[in-house]
């Protein structure tokens, strides 16, 4: 499937005659996230707008995540609620609305204890076997993709899945030696 993407400097007020855009929250790799409301159900939601791309692997990606999404129904996966192109052939995806924090920001307050780590491992480990049971594998599990519902550690929800990967026949959007993933550019690890 190749889809072109069209290129604006602010985003329209509406999106998919069905999301009303209230605010932007946070830009990321493929996309910048907002806040919207769902006008169907008055209800808040994330939406995703893909920035301009410059070809249609990254509109191919982008629209895998919303297709991957729509499989999962899991407490620790944010919920899916629409995704496609909008009118000016811009693709979107609309995801419940998360009130807390990611674990980024929680680990910049300190270190988790033992019992904390416990927690949140076994919320990430329950959401991660339902992935890997449908045969996808995140590819981006870090700490900004770990959200935390009301700042709970044992309600960590998985975010992101822009390079998810799924079943192994699937087409790949990856060549062969191509790296993917988050630029880490400072580590610290702490005992």
């Amino acid at each position: 499937m190749s889809v072109s993407t069209v290129q604006y400097s602010a985003p329209p007020r509406r999106i998919a005659d069905r999301f009303r855009i209230e605010s932007e929250v946070v830009s990321g790799g493929m996309g910048t996230i907002f806040r919207a409301t769902d006008e169907r159900t008055q209800q808040t939601v994330a939406l995703k707008l893909l920035r301009s791309a410059p070809g249609g692997e990254s509109v191919e990606r982008f629209l895998r995540e919303g297709t991957v999404l729509a499989q999962l129904n899991h407490s620790g996966i944010v919920r899916y609620i629409d995704h496609g192109l909008a009118e000016e052939g811009n693709p979107y995806l609309a995801m419940e609305w998360l009130n807390g924090e990611d674990l980024s920001r929680r680990l910049q307050r300190g270190i988790l204890t033992p019992h904390e780590a416990l927690q949140l491992l076994r919320q990430i480990a329950e959401s991660l076997a339902l992935l890997h049971r449908r045969g996808i594998v995140h590819r981006d599990l870090k700490p900004a993709n770990l959200f935390l519902r009301d700042g709970r550690l044992d309600q960590a929800t998985l975010l992101d899945f822009g390079l998810a990967r799924a079943a192994a026949h699937e087409k790949s959007l990856t060549k062969t030696g191509m790296i993917i993933g988050t630029e880490l550019k400072t580590a610290r690890w702490r005992r």
